[in-house]
């Protein structure tokens, strides 16, 4: 539809009159007429020429025709032709498009005035959605969403080019729009003024003069604000950084002694036009970008400050008798007049002839004053004495804006002395935080200081008894996310809020937050904490002097509290309360919690977690509740906990390391405030031009280029194979910034850091080439000095010039361009595959003052003290650990200090003094953890996973402040076992003996050995961009929930994101982690660049608990005299070097070792690592299930047809930890991802396994992937299904596979899925007969949309995709039974086993059934009461009678129950068709291929809840009329089912859908599909379902 099309149907122009216009443009209709009357002229002959002879209709017609012409005048930015006729000079018309800031006389139809037409609802809609993706955290809704006339104004100046003032009046919400037209007064119908009813009047509001009110302004600015970034004008933070500045002077506080004020209402509006006009002079006239004009408008020029500068304040005496709402009564007090509580004074304390005056608790005649009675206003400083003589001081001084003493007429004097190098004045928080001094008794100062005189006007929460002090800081958000914002005193005490936000983070450094709460002297009353997220944890720290009290906690809601005793013994210190070990608490959320302490003045730190502003999965059900705080003097600083960090400082929200501790960091990325460019060179040859686009930082190129509309998804079709833009030209990635000068001091140092650079590249800053970076897996560090620098504000340039001609030793991802899962490019770099590059981490300055050292990496190892053991240790009763600690120090100078470990675990710390060079050093110190101190880290399902802090502090001699960083430990025992260590002759004779044994391979932990199951781990992205750190906590939690308890991270991939190990520790998921080489041009090389990045990797990762062992590689045999043995020799003699509290292994898989490592654990012993020549196998990769049958990428290009395993054959072997076992590290089935995640990255007419088109030529290369020509885009999705398919569902035809649509295509793809499910469940029940005590299948995840062998799908939450992978039937199948640790399964002839590989003892029952497809009927066949040993590997046989069924017509069920009632040792599954009660499996067994089933014509529905259950999930009830096999769910909204791909008898069951974050319970409804195997079972096909 055309612009004229589109403004004649909103004009509602009738359809007999646009046939005449049909030739018109808005251009060309615009200038049909050059007066009034000329226009109604013509207004008159489209009339009669179109027939209309009604009177109505015909008025209608010429109202419309005179809309119509209006609004392509205004389109056209020519006058109303009504105000051209009627004004008396072009002088007074208003702006065409824009209409004028100061009210205008309406002329007699609003019809004329010239707005723009308002957006088509498509645009908005299209609008919305572009602004959702680049700003996932901002909230749209009615309120802050712009009203219609005010879009349309912003869309008219972007994109017209020419920057404009909205006015104030026009800046209305959508919701307020909406309302002020229900309020508007209804007109008369008139026939003559019927014209004035069709009109479409523009709403206003009014601007009041008066005092600036916060709200009203800051939502002024908001508004404005998004419909600019709504409409791509300016980005968004660029905004917000203006209206932060705006709002910061406009609402700056004034002591009433200053006769001064801030601007009004008014004035305030008049302002920000002037700022406007300076913005649209610098975009206009010179050519700015509107974000770079909004930075110097905001940060560099002063006229912000001048036009929002203090006014003389009124006099009461001109305003008595009117107006009395200035001058409110102070509040009730404790004073002698009872006018206000007044602060914490000062009065009669210090100098007594220099002393500062405040009101509060001094030693005055009245209390809770000054020493009139009279109660403070506000916490601002106002006057001094000197001499005997009270002065006032300078506010205007205090803020740097007054430097003339001699001109003005107020002291210039600091409230507290402290003055920088620049004259300003700073505050004790402000300096704090410069020097680094986050310990306890400085945040306990700063708490009282800034927030005691603010008690009394504190607002009120119904859970407070008292209300003394009770504030909140950062966001909140209410009401399951319908009410989110930010809390008003996040600015008023913006100093403090940032203070107490890396205060936090050194406490809880794994945790993060969105708000801050702070009280004093509050009793809570029983209450629900009902803005928490329901799973997460209280943290809690205590500080302050006092002494006794006590802590309960109770697990449920109304249950009987359990006292733990308080503590033993007063504490005098301000810095330490409690112990250690009692001084921070982790509660459950879902737990009752309650506190008393005892007498004195307290400061308590505790963190939640607030459910509307998380979009991580919790599955818990849970309430807090608190009880019974009150002392004497008590402070509560509480946290609540998210993924997303509410930056209170400048800090990155997502993919953060563990950066090195120093006196300031600085982040360079674009989440603070650090606008990045990526620009070409260009190429002649290829006919490219130069060219700049915007950049992410951390980011990669070719997001970049796709957000900038460059390129389109790299992952749609065959985009990844057009590489031209960026691989045939060199791209420089750059920003500017500043130098803090007085941070940058005499003696002090300041580097710039790269957490991650792939990949060669050249860093420059100011034009001086600062080094060269090789390694994407390397932190690159460098020396900034200030002969290269400018003083200037942004002056710096910093450049990352990337060039493919740097030589870098295949040292990035190996995967990057192609592997058998991953999409094959066309790009290499010394013969090895590339894809995209760019900035893939966060980049930094650090400043490290003089006499002082930045702590670049702290290392903790945990040894276990005691004897090896070999059964379970118990909290409490074991040796104990020694933790040592090595701290990596780099100083500017040679300094001396003393360095201290602050562990959680113990009221001791551990100092040592030192003295550092300049430079690089480290130092090592002990401490120990008894077993009384501590509780034990265990994998889940095995106990709970118990974390501690470990701060560590170094102070130099000549610095007040200090260097402080904290790591997160667990404590456990861990050996990768190779011999008979249930033997204690072999125990004994392994303790001094070194190498590895060949009898098998399996795991203990704690003395405990378990079964190994799990996957393995790819990079869930190439486009690094993309990437999300809260994507890997959803998998890592995933895994854990589909009945993982191990991930090994693969070796062609990348040391992933911290988020991910973190999510590892405190789910209990071990790792099991190979260093990043995988052959293929990824070898290692013995340089100094690998060295360091190895040393680097294995420092930064130390800490995480649930790291187990280090390997060398990938399938990279490691033989002595062998190119491989340089794994031997340098990478894992490196990873020994660095860390031999863990046990390493060659290779993966392995033989295993000759020399180097303890033989009961595997661990290092300092000896040269070798391995033998030849040993059993006892670690296996295989067997692998590839596709073929097809020419694609990978696989036989001819079909090879196999047999369906079904039924299994059982293993009667004997099992158990004393006889051979193997371990199988990787194994897999091939498999497709379902519609919704492959449909929107192929074009609908390829939607299907064989594309429709016609095939490529592809030769078979056993050594690599296939080489095809073609351009069929299914052949370059990895391998084809055909093969599986044609195996478990009949032969098919290639026609069945060359079909295409979306009906065939969603068959197919159930099809593929489904096979591979019932493939690998059938291996691995197989294998779990047999002695295997490691089953980890290749591969957990997928690295995008399309072929591969994972369960979980590509988990980068773009269209079609869920956060952190949608499940596939596989991967419910793992929960449901294949990786229950108590499984029972029956295979040919009616063999069953039961298994235990879990390692306690089972008491409890199996029973097996027969599921009729007929009627849907269970049929008992066999009942087993069992009475278990501890496993692993303790299996029991049994058998049922199945002579005189047919495999067809039924399938058998198996469900184990434990009999212990809430056995917190068992995962329960919920699965659907299970038994009410302590189900720890529930297997469908399949005794015939499913091509083979004899299955009813069944019809299946679901109805969605209207509303969720308390624990955050929706139930769905299905209903079926007759047997359904494996009915599978899908949707796009972002979560899993309960249970999905299952059988169903007729009737109605229920299932429920469990959010990763926020339910979207209308998208959920909305694309809910539901597929069973019926329908699908013959090629033909059948009807789809769909609800």
């Amino acid at each position: 539809m055309s612009d004229f099309s589109q403004l004649a149907l909103e004009a509602s122009v009738p359809s007999e009159v646009m046939q005449l216009l049909s030739e018109f443009e808005v251009a060309t209709f615009a200038r049909c007429c050059t007066s009034h009357a000329e226009s109604e002229d013509m207004i008159t002959q489209l009339c009669a020429d179109s027939g209309l002879v009604e009177h109505p209709s015909k008025l209608l017609a010429r109202a419309s025709l005179r809309l119509l012409l209006s609004r392509c005048r205004a389109a056209e930015a020519l006058p109303s032709l009504e105000q051209q006729s009627t004004l008396p000079s072009p002088a007074s018309l208003p702006t065409p498009t824009l209409p004028p800031s100061t009210p205008t006389t309406p002329a007699s139809s609003g019809w004329q005035e010239s707005w723009p037409a308002k957006l088509s609802p498509e645009k908005t809609a299209a609008l919305r959605r572009r602004f959702e993706e680049d700003y996932p955290t901002e909230l749209l809704d009615s309120e802050s969403f712009p009203s219609a006339r005010l879009l349309a104004l912003t869309s008219k100046m972007i994109s017209d080019r020419e920057i404009r003032w909205l006015p104030w009046k026009f800046r209305l919400s959508s919701k307020s729009q909406e309302d002020s037209m229900l309020l508007r007064p209804k007109k008369q119908p008139r026939l003559s003024e019927l014209s004035d009813l069709l009109l479409d009047d523009a709403p206003t509001r009014e601007i009041h003069d008066g005092p600036a009110s916060y709200a009203f302004i800051s939502q002024m600015l908001s508004l404005a604000s998004t419909s600019i970034a709504l409409c791509q004008g300016a980005h968004l933070g660029a905004l917000k950084m203006y209206n932060k500045k705006f709002l910061q002077l406009c609402f700056t506080k004034y002591e009433p002694a200053s006769n001064l004020r801030g601007p009004t209402s008014l004035e305030a509006q008049a302002a920000d036009k002037r700022s406007w006009e300076i913005l649209s002079d610098l975009v206009n006239q010179h050519s700015w970008k509107l974000d770079d004009a909004l930075h110097e408008v905001s940060e560099v020029r002063s006229d912000l400050a001048s036009l929002l500068a203090p006014r003389p304040h009124v006099s009461k005496r001109m305003l008595e008798g009117q107006d009395q709402w200035r001058f409110r009564p102070n509040g009730r007090g404790r004073g002698a007049q009872q006018t206000g509580r007044g602060g914490k004074g000062r009065d009669g304390k210090g100098n007594p002839t220099e002393r500062l005056e405040r009101g509060g608790k001094g030693k005055t005649s009245q209390k809770g004053g000054d020493k009139n009675g009279q109660a403070p206003q506000g916490k601002w400083l106002s006057t001094i004495f000197m001499e005997g003589k009270k002065h006032t001081l300078c506010m205007r001084y205090q803020s740097g804006q007054c430097k003339d003493p001699t001109s003005c007429r107020y002291v210039h004097k600091c409230e507290a002395e402290v003055v920088d190098e620049t004259s300003l004045c700073v505050s004790a928080v402000a300096r704090a935080i410069e020097e680094h001094r986050f310990d306890f008794s400085t945040c306990l100062s700063l708490l009282e200081e800034s927030f005691s005189s603010q008690a009394a006007s504190a607002l009120k929460d119904p859970a407070v008894t008292q209300s003394d002090a009770y504030f909140n800081l950062g966001a909140f958000g209410f009401n399951d996310g319908r009410r989110c914002g930010v809390f008003q005193r996040t600015e008023q005490f913006s100093d403090i809020a940032r203070f107490l936000n890396a205060f936090l983070r050194l406490q809880f450094p794994s945790a993060s937050w969105t708000s801050v709460c702070v009280s004093h002297n509050v009793r809570t009353l029983l209450h629900t904490d009902a803005g928490n997220e329901v799973g997460s944890f209280n943290h809690s720290i205590s500080l302050g002097n006092f002494s006794g009290g006590e802590i309960w906690i109770t697990p449920a809601l109304h249950g009987s509290a359990v006292l733990v005793p308080p503590p033993t013994g007063p504490e005098t210190s301000a810095a330490v309360v409690f112990p250690a070990s009692r001084n921070k608490k982790e509660v459950l959320v879902e737990r009752l919690q309650g506190m008393q302490m005892g007498g004195g003045l307290s400061l308590s730190l505790s963190a939640a977690h607030s459910p509307s502003l998380d979009r991580r999965y919790e599955s818990y059900n849970s309430s807090s509740v608190s009880r019974g705080m009150g002392l004497q003097s008590f402070w509560v600083l509480g946290a609540l906990v998210v993924d997303v960090v509410v930056a209170l400082g400048c800090q990155p929200s997502d993919l953060v390391e563990v950066i090195p501790a120093a006196g300031n960091v600085e982040y360079l990325t674009g989440g603070c405030g650090h606008e990045w460019e990526a620009t070409s060179s260009g190429n002649r040859t290829a006919s490219l031009a130069p060219l700049s686009v915007k950049a992410s930082v951390p980011g990669d190129l070719l997001t970049d280029l796709q957000v900038a509309g460059q390129i389109g998804d790299p992952l749609y079709e065959l985009n990844f194979l057009n590489s031209s833009i960026w691989s045939e030209q060199t791209w420089t990635f750059s920003t500017n910034f500043s130098v803090n000068t007085r941070l940058f001091a005499s003696g002090s140092r300041l580097q710039l850091v790269f957490d991650g650079i792939k990949m060669g590249a050249v860093i420059r800053v100011n034009g001086k080439t600062l080094g060269t970076a090789t390694s994407q897996f390397m932190r690159y560090t460098f020396d900034l000095k200030r002969e290269d620098l400018r003083a200037a504000n942004g002056a710096n340039r910093l450049e990352v010039a990337f060039d493919s001609s740097i030589p870098v030793g295949g040292r990035f991802m190996a995967c990057s361009g192609g592997w058998d899962w991953a999409p094959y490019t066309k790009t290499s770099q010394d013969g090895v595959k590339t894809f995209s590059y760019g900035i893939w981490k966060h980049v930094y300055l650090i400043y490290t003052p003089a006499g002082s050292a930045s702590i670049t990496h702290v290392v903790p190892h945990v040894f276990f003290k005691g004897m090896y053991p070999t059964e379970a240790l118990v909290d409490g009763q074991h040796a104990g650990f020694t933790v040592k600690v090595k701290v990596f120090l780099s100083a500017p100078a040679a300094a001396n200090g003393t360095l201290t470990l602050l562990p959680s675990w113990r009221p001791t710390v551990s100092s040592r003094r030192i003295s550092i060079p300049a430079g690089s050093s480290n130092h090592t110190l002990e401490v120990v953890a008894n077993a009384t101190d501590i509780k034990l880290w265990w994998p889940i399902g095995m106990g709970e996973q118990h974390l501690y802090q470990l701060g560590v502090q170094f102070k130099g001699d000549d610095l007040t402040g200090s260097t402080q960083t904290t790591r997160q430990i667990g404590f456990r025992y861990f050996a990768l076992v190779t011999g008979n260590d249930t033997d204690p002759a072999y125990v004994a004779r392994a303790s001094t003996e070194e190498g590895t044994e060949s009898q098998g391979m399996y795991f203990r932990i704690n003395g405990a050995a378990f079964w190994s199951k799990g996957a393995n781990v790819i990079p869930m992205e190439e486009l690094e961009g993309r990437m999300l750190g809260k994507a890997h906590r959803v998998m890592v939690r995933s895994a854990a929930e589909g009945g993982m308890n191990t991930l090994r991270v693969w070796g062609g991939g990348i040391f992933l994101p911290d988020e991910f190990y973190d999510a590892c520790d405190e789910l209990g998921v071990v790792v099991f982690h190979d260093m990043m080489y995988a052959q293929r041009g990824h070898a290692p090389e013995r340089t100094p660049v690998q060295d360091a990045e190895l040393r680097h990797q294995v420092r930064r990762l130390s800490s995480h608990p649930s790291i187990v062992i280090w390997d060398g590689c990938n399938e990279c045999t490691v033989t002595m005299g062998s190119p491989t043995e340089i794994y031997a020799t340098f990478v894992m003699s490196v990873v020994a070097e660095e860390d031999s509290s863990r046990s390493i292994w060659p290779s993966c898989p392995a033989f295993g070792w000759s020399t180097g490592v303890h033989k009961l654990d595997s661990a290092p012993n300092g000896n040269v690592l070798t391995t033998p020549g030849k040993a059993e196998t006892i670690e296996v990769h295989g067997y692998y299930q590839h596709g073929d049958g097809f020419p694609t990428m990978n696989g036989e290009i001819k079909m090879h047809p196999f047999k369906a395993n079904l039924p299994i054959k059982v293993s009667t072997d004997p099992t158990g930890l004393d006889r051979r076992s193997i371990f199988a590290s990787e194994f897999g089935a091939v498999v497709m991802s379902s519609f919704e995640s492959m449909a929107p990255t192929l074009a609908p007419e390829h939607w299907g396994l064989h594309a429709g088109q016609p095939s490529d030529t592809c030769k078979r290369d056993v050594r690599d992937h296939n080489q095809c020509q073609g351009s069929n885009v299914m052949a370059q999705r990895n391998y084809p299904c055909d093969n599986l398919i044609n195996a478990y569902f009949g032969d098919h035809s290639e026609s069945y596979f060359n079909k295409t649509g979306e009906g065939i295509f969603k068959q197919q793809l159930y099809q593929c899925m489904l096979s591979q499910a019932l493939i690998l469940k059938a291996d691995i029940e197989t294998r779990r007969s047999a002695n295997q005590f490691g089953c980890l299948v290749w591969q957990l995840n997928e690295i995008w949309p399309t072929g591969g062998w994972g369960s979980l799908e590509y988990g980068t939450p773009v269209k079609g995709q869920v956060l952190g992978g949608r499940w596939k039937p596989l991967h419910y199948f793992f929960r449901r039974s294949v990786f229950s640790d108590i499984m029972a399964t029956c295979g040919r002839d009616g063999q069953c086993y039961v298994k235990n590989d879990s390692p306690w003892p089972f008491q409890g029952r199996c029973n097996v059934m027969a599921l009729c497809f007929g009627d849907g009927r269970r049929m008992p066949l066999h009942g087993l009461d069992l009475d278990l040993m501890q496993g692993p590997g303790v299996k029991e046989l049994f058998k049922v009678d199945i002579q005189n069924m047919s495999g067809t017509d039924y399938m058998l069920l198996s469900e184990c129950s434990t009999n212990i009632k809430d056995d917190r040792r068992r995962q329960i599954v919920t699965a659907f068709g299970a038994s009410e009660g302590n189900v720890v499996s529930f297997n469908e067994i399949l005794m015939a291929r499913p091509a083979d089933l004899r299955l009813p014509t069944a019809k299946v529905s679901a109805v969605v809840a209207t509303s969720p259950n308390d624990d955050g999930s929706i139930d769905i009830v299905l209903t079926a009329d007759k047997t359904v096999l494996f009915l599978t769910l899908t949707t796009l909204a972002h979560g899993r089912f309960s249970d999905n791909a299952f059988a169903m008898s007729p009737g109605i069951g229920k299932v429920q859908f469990i959010p990763f974050g926020a339910l979207d319970r209308t998208l959920l409804q909305s694309s809910l599909r539901l597929e069973h195997l019926q329908p699908y079972q013959s090629w033909q096909g059948g009807e789809h379902i769909y609800v």
